[in-house]
């Protein structure tokens, strides 16, 4: 005979397939009988401690590029423009590579410095974007009640600035253009060794005088 729940739902008793079991014990007592306990959830990603432990190895300069390289990317694809300005969106999109590749890739060289890389590729950004803004300014002025007009606005504002703090990471940099992969340096020939001094010439002997008296030839 069962045992009766009346005075155990406060011990969350349950009765089920012929067994009296408790729900909160992780291990069922009855072999053919699957545990209904408060299941186990995994623990979520900690998205927000990755995202300040990559933001905390990079400089101000750095950072800001990283937001300015974020609001060109998705202002230039959402406004969906063309033109130059897929240019510029790449360039984006390259920016942020050279900025977190060296954290997930530590072995990867860059083909420049950092900041010569920034620089350039800044450079073509704000490039792309303002010659879009200069084809197209009429009718830039003419479409101010489209959203996709502001958003490129905002993607050419961003690429200016990607390119205003690109410049003054080169400018911490010590402000000179290293482009090209570093290979090692090559090995400083040694010296020459050093001749040996000239040997001494012989003894010159006098020339010899026939008339002159010899030993021999004295009594």
């Amino acid at each position: 005979m069962q045992p009766s729940l009346i005075g155990r739902a406060g011990r969350g008793y349950r009765k089920d397939s012929g067994c009296v079991r408790q729900s909160a014990v992780a291990v069922n007592p009855c072999a053919n009988v699957l545990a209904r306990g408060t299941p186990r959830l995994l623990p979520r990603p900690r998205v927000k401690e990755a995202w300040e432990s990559i933001m905390s190895k990079l400089s101000a300069n750095e950072k800001m590029a990283v937001y300015s390289a974020v609001v060109l990317v998705l202002g230039g694809v959402i406004s969906n423009w063309g033109g130059l300005m897929w240019l510029s969106v790449l360039a984006g999109i390259a920016v942020l590579a050279v900025l977190f590749l060296p954290q997930f890739s530590p072995a990867t060289k860059l083909p420049g410095s950092k900041g010569s890389i920034l620089v350039a590729l800044g450079g073509i950004a704000a490039a792309g974007a303002v010659i879009e803004f200069l084809r197209f300014l009429s009718y830039f002025f003419h479409t101010l009640d489209d959203y996709q007009t502001w958003l490129f606005a905002v993607a050419a504002i961003a690429a200016v600035v990607l390119l205003w703090t690109a410049w003054k990471e080169f400018q911490a940099e010590g402000g000179k253009f290293q482009m090209g992969m570093s290979g090692p340096a090559a090995p400083t020939p040694a010296p020459p060794a050093s001749s040996p001094p000239p040997m001494a010439p012989p003894p010159s002997t006098p020339p010899y005088d026939a008339g002159a008296p010899r030993d021999d030839d004295q009594p």
